[in-house]
This record gives structure tokens, sequence and C-alpha cells, in this order.
């Protein structure tokens, strides 16, 4: 009996291709901009510049994502989370291989934003909005959301366990 590669690595079972096994372009680029990256140690890139692109991919990345599931006939609510995943799983990668925490796991406003541009992308398109205008809004919000968290510091309330144990 043949495997199928690419049924092995469909773990989410909706039946979706590993796009980036079929099509080696993108490999390509990805090391070739990594490389790049390398090369000049991020030299002529201020880092206010990249966190600004990173927002904005950040919330592009969730509506690309909830989309793709959706097309797929996936569950709304796992196309939220899938948005989610899909926009910040890059981000958990650069922190691991830069060798510093997470941003995942600090107060600061990151996955909130890509679950709101999921989530809004998905209501808007459930509800039969163009799905141009529905990325266009989802994004925005998304974007002021993460722009708040860049500009004025916007975070997450930190845990505090109840007085007196």
């Amino acid at each position: 009996m043949e495997i199928n590669p690419l049924a092995v690595l469909d773990y989410a079972g909706i039946g979706a291709d590993v796009f980036w096994v079929k099509d080696a372009g993108y490999v390509i680029v990805c090391t070739v901009v990594a490389v790049l990256v390398f090369l000049t140690r991020g030299r002529g890139v201020h880092q206010q510049t990249l966190l600004w692109l990173d927002a904005v991919g950040l919330c592009v990345y969730a509506c690309v994502g909830a989309a793709k599931s959706l097309s797929l006939g996936v569950d709304p609510v796992i196309c939220v989370v899938m948005g989610a995943l899909t926009a910040t799983f890059g981000g958990i990668i650069r922190d691991v291989l830069a060798g510093v925490p997470s941003i995942l796991l600090s107060r600061e406003l990151y996955i909130t934003p890509a679950i709101v541009s999921a989530a809004v992308f998905i209501v808007l398109r459930t509800v039969g909005m163009d799905w141009t205008v529905a990325t266009g809004i989802a994004v925005a919000l998304g974007f002021f959301i993460r722009a708040g968290a860049i500009r004025w510091k916007w975070a997450m309330p930190a845990f505090a366990p109840p007085k007196g144990k």
C-alpha cells in the first residue's frame, strides 16, 4: 500500500494540501531572505519599522488563515483559532531561533489582535460581506489594537493571586 505523504501531513484532518510541499518556490524565497538577513545582521532596518511591518503581517495572516479554513468548510469558531495560529506561529519560531522569550508569553497584546482580525473576518464573511471589504475591516481593527500595544504600551493585566492566600 502506498502512502500519500501529503495525507500524512494533513494533521488537522481538513483535507487541505500542504501548499509549500508542492511548490519549492516558497522554501527558496524564505531561504534567500533568511540568508540575506543573516549576512546583513539587520543593518539598515530600524527595529520600529520591523515592529510595524510585523503588526500588519500579523493581522493579514490572521485573515488568510481564517479564510483558508472557512473555504474548507471548517466550523467558524475553529476558523478563528486557525487564523490566530497562522498569524502567530511564525513569531514563535522567530523567538525560538533568536533565543528570546516568546512574545506570546508576555503581557503585550500580540495574539489578541490576531484573534480580533480573524474573528471579525469570519463574522463579516458569515453575514455575506465581500471578502476584500471584510479583510480590510478585520485587518484595520486588529492593527489598531496592535498599534495601541506598540505606541501606547497597551497590555493584558498581570495575574494576581487572591490576597490572603
